[in-house]
């Protein structure tokens, strides 16, 4: 079990995360580009330098010994494979520093390969091997060595979808099976879903919301975990069903998990509020979730009386797969998302106006902190 308080980076980042991961755990660290997770991961490893902090192995303290003597392994976007050496040399690399002989540790590495569908690639050099491969050999190699502590960074980034599939496959299929403790930076809400036991949501160097990955999904708390989730998140401010939503209302503010921006602040355009109609009788300060797909649009204000009803600009329109992301600006930060026919009809460009709106049903609303 790691018991571990890191801290590096210097002035105006600084890092500094309290870390719990049991034996046989996977914990997946989220967040956005530059808030910590890689320098925590090379934190753990001895790779960069300690400010602070300590970390506990099983309860002994290893933060002053050597990466060597770490019982760590860590594999990445880059594989970092030794060029002269063949994919099954490279695997039989760790075994061998582990102190058995070449014959002992070129069987484990020709076992780890066969496991991760490679015993035709044994006698590659790296650079005849695929990324996807090459990727693969990172990981067998990490996991030949046996090690106490996995650090995967990014393993499965930038692969073409035809190698993404069996990789992914396959390290799940080994994440499930390894005992000692892991560490998974990933920015692909499938990976973190399906792979992790629990999330650590990162943001400027420390953890901005933690759990399970179904609660983290079910009510996220930044507008990057909403945006993995797939959901728009604002924040406002509660009275029964009624949300006050920007504005400069109390504890309200916008913001869109899906572009990956902070929930927080006014953001509203010429002050108005929102209000907002949800399922749950709340007071105080909240957050409100809903999915792009019950967001609809329209040119001129709906008849009737709808309830969370608001007027943004259009700022950008994308491809979704069978859907097209329409993303708006103004009082509510937040997507539609469209079927193509629909955004023909109302002819939208960027700088156009348009009406939102989102059924209560749809909506749901929890405490914030």
């Amino acid at each position: 079990m790691i018991d571990a308080r890191l801290v590096a980076g210097h002035p105006p980042f600084r890092l500094d995360l309290r870390l719990h991961v049991a034996a046989g755990e996977v914990v997946a660290l989220l967040g956005p580009a530059g808030c910590g997770k890689t320098t925590a991961l090379r934190v753990l490893a001895g790779l960069t330098p300690s400010l602070g902090g300590y970390v506990l192995l099983d309860g002994a303290a290893v933060h002053a010994r050597a990466p060597r003597r770490r019982s760590v392994a860590m594999a990445g976007r880059d594989p970092l494979l030794f060029p002269h050496l063949t994919a099954l040399d490279n695997v039989a690399f760790g075994p061998r520093c582990q102190g058995e002989s070449p014959e002992q540790a070129r069987l484990a590495a020709s076992a780890w390969l066969e496991r991760m569908d490679l015993a035709a690639r044994a006698g590659a050099l790296p650079r005849e091997l695929s990324p996807g491969e090459a990727r693969r050999v990172a990981l067998a190699r990490a996991l030949a060595a046996r090690p106490r502590i996995l650090l995967l960074d990014e393993p499965l980034a930038a692969l073409d979808p035809g190698e993404l599939a069996p990789a992914r496959t396959l390290l799940h299929r080994h994440l499930s099976g390894f005992t000692g403790a892991c560490l998974l930076v990933t920015g692909d809400p499938l990976d973190a879903m399906v792979a992790a036991d629990r999330l650590l949501v990162m943001d400027d160097g420390v953890v901005v919301q933690e759990g399970a990955p179904a609660e983290v999904a079910r009510r996220p708390r930044t507008g990057h975990a909403a945006r993995l989730a797939g959901l728009n998140l604002c924040r406002g401010h509660a009275a029964g069903r009624s949300v006050s939503v920007g504005g400069g209302t109390e504890g309200g503010g916008t913001g869109s998990g899906l572009d990956g921006g902070t929930v927080g602040g006014t953001g509203a355009v010429g002050g108005r509020a929102v209000t907002f109609t949800v399922r749950e009788a709340l007071r105080g300060p909240v957050f409100v979730a809903f999915p792009p797909s019950a967001v609809t649009l329209s040119r001129a204000m709906p008849g009737g009386t709808p309830h969370n009803l608001w007027r943004g600009g259009v700022e950008g329109i994308e491809g979704h797969g069978d859907r097209v992301r329409v993303r708006l600006g103004g009082p509510i930060a937040a997507a539609a998302d469209l079927i193509p026919a629909t955004l023909a009809d109302l002819g939208l460009t960027p700088g156009d106006q348009v009406w939102a709106c989102v059924p209560a049903a749809e909506t749901h609303a929890y405490p914030a902190p």
